[in-house]
C-alpha cells in the first residue's frame, strides 16, 4: 500500500515516521490496549487510538475524500496495538466489518476491508469476507445508543460457515459497539466460538 511522500498530517515535513512526520505522529492520542465496551458476543476490543484531533480529521479524509493512501499509516497504528496485546492463542482469521452495497457504490470502497486486507499482510494472517450487510441502515452517528442497536438489528449476516479459529473483526471506529456486536452474533450463528476486534479509533461514547 502506497504511503505519502510528504506528511499528510501537516503537508510540510517528510513522512518518515510510520508514514507521518514525527510531530504529527506524536500528536495522536494513542490507546494501544483493550478497552471497555458494550459489544455483546465480542471478547476483547483493542483500540489503536482515541477518536480525537487530529485522527478524527484524518479518518474523515480517508473515508469521504477517498484518500486511500492513509491505509498504510492506519494499519501501522493497528498493528502496533495488536503486537502490544496478546489476545489469541493461534493465528486469527481477520474479517472486515461490512457496509451495504449502496454505501459501497457511493464511497467506492469499504474502508474496513482495506484496513483488514493490509493488516492481514502485516501480521501474516488469513482474511476473508464472511459478512454482508443486508439492510442500508441509517447513519449510526445520528442515533442514540438504543437507536443504534435497533437500527442494526438483523442487518448483518454471515454468508458461510466459520472455521474453528479465533476471529478478529476489523473496523475503523467503535462508538457504542453495536456494529461489532451484530457482526459477532452473525459469526457465532455460523460456528464462530471466539470473536475479538481491533479498531483504529475509539470514541468517548462507549
Amino acid at each position: 500500500m502506497a504511503w505519502f511522500e510528504r506528511c499528510p498530517g501537516c503537508g510540510q515535513h517528510e513522512a518518515n515516521y510510520y508514514g507521518l512526520c514525527e510531530t504529527c505522529y506524536h500528536s495522536i492520542y494513542m490507546i494501544s490496549k483493550g478497552i471497555s465496551h458494550n459489544a455483546d458476543s465480542v471478547g476483547r476490543v483493542i483500540a489503536a487510538t482515541a477518536y480525537t484531533k487530529p485522527i478524527d480529521e484524518w479518518i474523515h479524509r480517508y473515508k469521504f475524500k477517498r484518500e486511500k493512501a492513509w491505509t498504510g499509516i492506519f494499519v501501522e497504528l493497528m498493528r502496533k496495538a495488536i503486537l502490544e496485546n496478546d489476545i489469541w492463542s493461534e493465528d486469527p482469521l481477520i474479517i472486515p466489518v461490512p457496509i451495504h452495497k449502496k454505501r459501497l457504490k457511493q464511497r467506492g470502497f469499504n474502508q474496513s476491508e482495506l484496513l483488514a486486507r493490509e493488516l492481514a499482510t502485516k501480521i501474516n494472517a488469513m482474511v476473508g469476507d464472511y459478512l454482508i450487510k443486508t439492510k442500508n441502515t441509517q447513519d449510526q452517528i445520528e442515533l442514540s445508543s438504543e437507536k443504534r442497536r435497533e437500527n442494526l438489528r438483523g442487518a448483518i449476516k454471515a454468508t458461510r460457515p466459520i472455521p474453528p479459529v479465533p476471529i478478529l473483526l476489523v473496523d475503523d471506529i467503535i462508538t457504542t459497539g453495536s456494529t461489532l456486536s451484530e457482526c459477532a452474533k452473525a459469526l457465532k450463528e455460523m460456528g464462530a466460538t471466539e470473536v475479538h476486534a481491533v479498531v483504529l479509533s475509539a470514541t468517548s461514547s462507549r
